[in-house]
């Protein structure tokens, strides 16, 4: 199945489910939990809290001014994450991650940053993207 959620303000919380999750919020936070499915969830005022589930590729996460956590639990399927910061000065404090990542532009020169990390090995590509805020990539104990 399909799951579309749309919403003037407020926080979207989703757990559970299979199939794709398109979720957005004019102001508030996004959560989502054990989606088997690409996510779409975007806020431009709040965070997106995701955790990792399977058959996660094609996800894309945006926040304007906010942060986007990735959790990945023990077990969890591979993947690479893409990260991208729109107004970033450098790399300094834009990412906390608990995996390896490269950083491809680091800010310095046009106020972007860029870097990807990968999560168990590598696997389906996830991106997420902030204009004002960071990014968390943590293991879930």
């Amino acid at each position: 199945g399909e799951l579309r959620v749309k919403t003037a303000g407020g926080d979207v919380l989703v757990s559970g489910g299979e199939g794709d999750a398109y979720l957005k919020t004019a102001g508030g936070d996004v959560f989502v939990k054990g989606v088997r499915g690409k996510v779409e969830a975007a806020t431009p005022s709040g965070d997106v809290y995701y955790e990792l589930g399977a058959n996660a590729g094609g996800t894309n996460l945006d926040v304007g001014s906010g942060d986007v956590i990735i959790s990945v639990p023990d077990g969890s399927v591979g993947a690479e994450i893409e990260l991208t910061a729109r107004n970033a000065r450098s790399a300094e404090g834009v990412v906390r991650s608990d995996f390896p990542g490269e950083v491809e532009d680091d800010g310095r020169r046009g106020g972007q940053f860029r870097a990807t990390y990968l999560v168990n090995g590598g696997g389906p590509k996830i991106r997420a993207s902030v204009e004002r805020g960071e990014f968390q990539i943590t293991k879930k104990r």
